[in-house]
Formats: C-alpha cells, structure tokens, sequence
C-alpha cells in the first residue's frame, strides 16, 4: 500500500489526508494512525480494521528508525 498527503498531529496520533493513493478508494478520505516514538523509533499503527481473508481483526505496524 502507498498514500501521500498532508497529515496532522492530533493527540491519539496522526490523521493522514489522503491526496494519492494505489488503494483509489482511500482518494480523498482521511486515514488515521496510532504513533508513539521512542528514541531514534517510531512505529506507526492501523487502528485494528476486519482483513482479508477471513474477516479477522487486523492491526498492521510500521517501525521507523533515524539513521546517522
């Protein structure tokens, strides 16, 4: 998946303003992000969403770490 936008600090997290996105759906929409950095991390969370497949409750997880 890949989106670009503006976003938002709110205070749960990040609120991503949809601009572009290879979900043409999520075109327009605002997608909302669970954040939390510790040190040179941060990981950024879905709030938990039914998946594909089986309909069962997901949350995906990114880790970002600054590089020297």
């Amino acid at each position: 998946v890949a989106y670009s936008g503006t976003y938002e600090i709110t205070p749960e997290g990040i609120m991503h303003h949809v601009k572009a996105s290879s979900f043409q759906n999520w075109v327009g929409t605002d997608q909302f992000r669970y954040a939390d950095v510790v040190g040179d991390t941060m990981t950024v969370k879905t709030p938990p969403l039914k998946g594909p497949p089986d309909g069962k409750m997901k949350v995906t997880t990114l880790v970002f770490k600054r590089l020297d």
